[in-house]
């Protein structure tokens, strides 16, 4: 009789990493009823046939469970109820901006994984709606082969599986789909059945490119779709083809392309994303969204402008976020807000390519607004100087581009200035929140960055700063860790303003990395000085290694 070959599916629970490590027995020294009986059926699986191993390993799942249930640890002791809230909390929060399609599949998978642990998990996890109202599917069928086939219809069962198990809550539910789903029954069969939930859609992020006739049936329906939030759409198509109509009125809206694609009411959103839209579009929401709070614009084409549709004066009172994105090293302007007025306007987040800081400039004039906070994503210092010019009422300033030492002291001295300095330069009296990126540390005028958290002279008007974050890049070449840069005096100051409840934050930050750590946190804690030795131990290229008694 031949015998199957070894298998961590039923491997000697003895042997290290063969086997699932159970729970001991803690009804003395004798193994209880289910542990015997467990050893009894791995035994017949170990010499088993091939024919019987089916029904071996059903019976062996059944009295695993049992084994689960006899040994009564604490976790089958907690109330379903706390269980099932627990497994709630493991659900990926919604995404600030909705977008569905980057979320991990590793998130999505959450309840199915927790289902896969034990039975009662399982029962629990599918009778917890709340688990499956996230669902993402990618329909693409292929041609090539009938695994693949067979791969894409129970990819499309278990999305059906997830709809039902959620019961009557509200979804949020991603979907891709190509030409080549435009007439395969599987995906037909995805669409018509997310149709039939259009009552439950509370965010609807889609992808259909080239699938005209998915996107008529699946939008179609949105005039039965009252609680619809947050509606994303890429539904590239002929310029033959007439647009998609929406009658749902969702309050955030993200689009690609042209608006010729769509008819969609706008009466009620409050936040836009219009990307690789034309100007005029831009425009045409601007009019057409009265209740508009946030917009965002990215990487608007130059062709096809209607000029007469840019030249008209806009006048927006609700606007208080814009948020500029161009492709890096972009000439081109925003011409959809050169005759824009937004005098609501708080926060403006842009590259600042000369054209495209003139055109902000222009807006914060004309709109007269309090302009309260100034994100600066790529471009040189000289135009973040030319634009903080024009709004002293800044409270928060973030400035993503990396500087150089020099500009780093320039803008500290600008910043810092007073009412009794006698300058002509703006005077931020409300700024509270700085953060910067900087090139290297060695040549910073620390005892500026001290004297604008911490003046010394008596008397001297300050903005209320509470807030200033430095994160430092770090240098493959250097030889000693920027600390070393600050003399004592001033790093006895800046930890004095630490002390006192000043949140300031020097991060030297790995490049492309998600590694950092805390300049002042490496001072204070001894246990960080093997850490950063580590980043600054270079015992090749001719650099200098710290030596043992050298302190940071």
């Amino acid at each position: 009789m031949a015998t199957l070959p070894m298998s961590k599916s039923w491997a000697d629970l003895d042997e290290p990493g063969r086997y699932k490590l159970y729970r001991p027995c803690e009804k003395g020294t004798e193994n209880c009823e289910a542990c015997l009986e467990l050893k009894q059926v791995e035994d017949q699986m170990m010499s088993g046939t091939t024919d019987a191993m089916e029904g071996l390993i059903e019976h062996h799942r059944k009295v695993r469970t049992r084994l689960n249930q006899a040994h009564d640890p604490l976790v089958h002791k907690v109330p379903v109820e706390i269980t099932s809230y627990i497994f709630q909390l493991s659900m990926p929060p919604i995404p600030a901006d909705n977008n569905l399609r980057n979320m991990k599949s590793v998130e999505l998978q959450a309840p199915t994984i927790l289902s896969a642990v034990c039975t009662a998990w399982r029962q629990l996890t599918l009778s917890t709606p709340q688990l499956w109202t996230f669902s993402k599917v990618r329909l693409s069928p292929s041609d090539r082969d009938g695994q693949s086939n067979r791969k894409f219809e129970d990819h499309c069962s278990f999305f059906h599986e997830r709809l039902r198990r959620s019961g009557q809550l509200p979804l949020k539910i991603c979907v891709l789909a190509w030409d080549s789903a435009s007439y395969n029954p599987l995906a037909i069969g995805v669409v018509q059945a997310i149709a039939l939930c259009c009552s439950r859609w509370q965010i609807l992020d889609l992808d259909f490119r080239f699938c005209w006739n998915l996107s008529h049936l699946l939008l179609g329906k949105t005039y039965q779709a009252p609680n619809l939030q947050a509606l994303r759409l890429n539904i590239l198509h002929s310029r033959t083809e007439p647009p998609v109509s929406i009658v749902a009125r969702p309050k955030d809206v993200y689009l690609v392309g042209s608006l010729d694609q769509i008819n969609l009411n706008w009466s009620e959103v409050t936040s836009v994303h219009l990307f690789k839209s034309y100007s005029s579009d831009c425009t045409k929401v601007l009019q057409l969204a009265p209740l508009l709070e946030c917009c965002r614009f990215s990487q608007w084409p130059r062709s096809r402008d209607n000029s007469s549709v840019l030249n008209t004066p806009i006048t927006h009172t609700r606007i208080r976020e814009v948020i500029l994105e161009k492709l890096q090293g972009s000439r081109d302007t925003a011409p959809f807000l050169e005759e824009a007025n937004f005098p609501a306007l708080r926060s403006i987040t842009f590259p600042g390519f000369p054209g495209l800081t003139r055109t902000v400039v222009g807006l914060i004039k004309r709109s007269c607004c309090s302009l309260q906070e100034l994100v600066f994503t790529d471009g040189m210092y000289q135009q973040l100087a030319y634009v903080l010019q024009e709004v002293p009422s800044l409270q928060r300033l973030i400035c993503r581009t990396t500087l150089s030492s020099d500009r780093v002291n320039e803008l500290i001295q600008l910043l810092s200035s007073r009412k009794d300095s006698g300058s002509n330069a703006a005077f931020f009296s409300q700024l509270g929140h700085i953060e910067l990126t900087v090139m290297q540390a060695d040549e910073i005028q620390w005892p500026l960055l001290a004297e604008m958290i911490r003046p010394l002279s008596e008397g001297a008007v300050r903005p209320p700063l509470h807030t200033v974050q430095i994160d430092i890049e770090y240098d493959i070449w250097a030889d000693h860790p920027p600390q070393q840069d600050i003399d004592s005096y001033t790093l006895r100051r800046l930890q004095d303003a630490l002390n006192d409840g000043f949140n300031l934050r020097l991060n030297v930050v790995r490049g492309g990395t998600s590694e950092k750590y805390d300049v002042f946190q490496a001072i204070l804690d001894a246990s960080w000085k093997d850490i950063t030795r580590q980043w600054y131990h270079r015992p090749v290229l001719g650099l200098r290694p710290l030596g043992s008694d050298e302190e940071y």
